[in-house]
């Protein structure tokens, strides 16, 4: 039997994927991710849903039919930023642009997480995400392709959300993706706790990442995902330097494949929109302050950058085809 990824609409074969970014998201039709700041609210707005639909449609669109690229995996925890109609809003955008779409389960930080989180314990937890990759997601029978979670602070929560996740992740053999910034004490954790290293990517490895950083936590056998491509504003990212280089996630790729590291390495934009809609109900998608900074801009900016920097096209076809699509793949 082929091998198959999970999608909204359901189980595709692996050998059709195209070009995938691994980590990006789509909005939410319930606003925006819980306490962010915007509006939630418990039910879906219809206008909301028009406005996803009208957005998202053109960009999907172009992303398969311009440049290959069939699959997205939205890298978006479960709690508090998505709900049932989003899994209906999100294969409607499928069937129209003809992009796969790969759902994450998952908790975020401490801000987007349930108020009786301290009470739940870690089989409760783990059950809910096992759940959510075996039978499906939000009561529908899509199926979660990634465990997706924000583990920054280590406080009996964090610890609690990590073991969790390790049970899930031995469990099914989803990727488990984290987006915060404590990469080594999770690698740590997770290893720990019986979870293959390969299996492992660290999210927004090039958040304040220098190369003997990164070679460091590759070298263990875990992969890391690049997102932060041409975001200039430190505040945005936590950047812990007065200035960032426009180049600088290029110039990591570049030298980590000349290290060996090209099998760990994923790039994707991380194209967001969890502000929400505004009171016009007109989607807030210009998360980072770069103009045209959608999924496309890894096709019409990101790759040219690459290959600024000596990466060729092998090379490319690699990060963008090979290695997420070993990400999907059940370990």
């Amino acid at each position: 039997m082929a091998d198959t990824i999970e999608t909204v609409l359901g189980s595709v074969p692996a050998d059709s994927l195209g070009c995938i970014l691994p980590h990006e998201h789509v909005a939410s039709v319930y606003g925006s991710w819980a306490n962010w700041g915007g509006v939630r609210t418990e039910e879906p707005n219809p206008q909301w849903e028009q406005a996803v639909l009208d957005h998202y449609t053109p960009l999907l669109t172009a992303l398969a039919r311009d440049f290959g690229c069939r699959t997205i995996v939205d890298a978006t925890p479960k709690w508090g930023c998505s709900g049932p109609r989003d899994i209906e809003v999100w294969a409607e955008l499928s069937r129209r642009s003809g992009v796969n779409i790969v759902v994450s389960t998952g908790y975020f930080s401490r801000p987007v997480r349930p108020a009786n989180f301290p009470d739940l314990t870690v089989s409760q937890l783990a059950d809910e995400m096992i759940g959510d990759i075996e039978e499906g997601i939000h009561g529908t029978h899509v199926r979660a392709g990634m465990i997706k979670f924000n583990v920054s602070d280590f406080d009996p929560d964090g610890v609690k959300l990590l073991k969790a996740v390790a049970i899930a992740q031995r469990k099914t053999g989803v990727p488990v993706n984290n987006c915060a910034s404590a990469h080594r004490m999770v690698l740590d954790t997770l290893v720990g706790a019986g979870v293959s290293p390969e299996r492992i990517y660290l999210g927004h490895g090039d958040t304040n990442g220098s190369i003997p950083g990164l070679m460091d936590t590759l070298r263990r056998g875990c992969n890391t995902i690049f997102t932060i491509w041409s975001i200039q504003n430190p505040s945005l990212i936590g950047w812990r330097q007065p200035v960032l280089p426009k180049f600088h996630s290029a110039e990591l790729t570049a030298a980590l494949l000349a290290e060996g590291y090209g099998d760990q390495v994923l790039i994707s934009m991380d194209y967001s929109a969890m502000t929400g809609f505004d009171e016009e109900g007109r989607l807030k998608a210009d998360l980072y302050e770069v103009p045209g900074r959608t999924y496309l801009y890894m096709f019409t900016h990101v790759l040219d950058m690459l290959r600024r920097f000596g990466v060729g096209e092998e090379a490319i076809e690699h990060l963008l085809r090979d290695n997420p699509r070993r990400m999907l793949l059940r370990g």
